[in-house]
């Protein structure tokens, strides 16, 4: 059922986010996220859905997830979001950096700033 997958999502993204134990603030992941995607902050909290503005949203997501140790409802919330759009978009980061090399590059870019900082 639905309810089954959702769940065994969950359990599986706080078992790799028990992995990172440095933490970060929101504000500071946005600000990285939006430089490196030439992106705003308004353009993120808005209801586009552009594939650059949505990659962006994906990589806020899936960054804050793991960074920081906000609820997803905080993180959803912070963008103006609902908490299953936040865990959403932390999983859907998760495949597009397989599959695609624009979106890879951005995340390994993302990833290096932040990791530094």
């Amino acid at each position: 059922t639905r309810k089954s997958i959702r769940i065994c999502l969950t359990k599986s993204l706080l078992i790799h986010k028990s992995k990172y134990t440095r933490l970060m603030e929101l504000e500071t992941i946005l600000e990285v996220v939006t430089k490196e995607t030439k992106t705003t902050n308004n353009e993120l909290k808005s209801s586009f859905r552009n594939r650059d503005i949505s990659d962006a949203r994906f990589l806020f997501f899936f960054f804050s997830f793991y960074l920081t140790n906000k609820t997803c409802r905080e993180i959803g919330d912070y963008l103006g979001r609902k908490h299953n759009t936040a865990l959403y978009g932390a999983k859907k980061a998760s495949e597009l950096k397989k599959y695609h090399k624009d979106f890879k590059i951005k995340f390994k870019n993302i990833n290096q700033k932040l990791t530094l900082t």
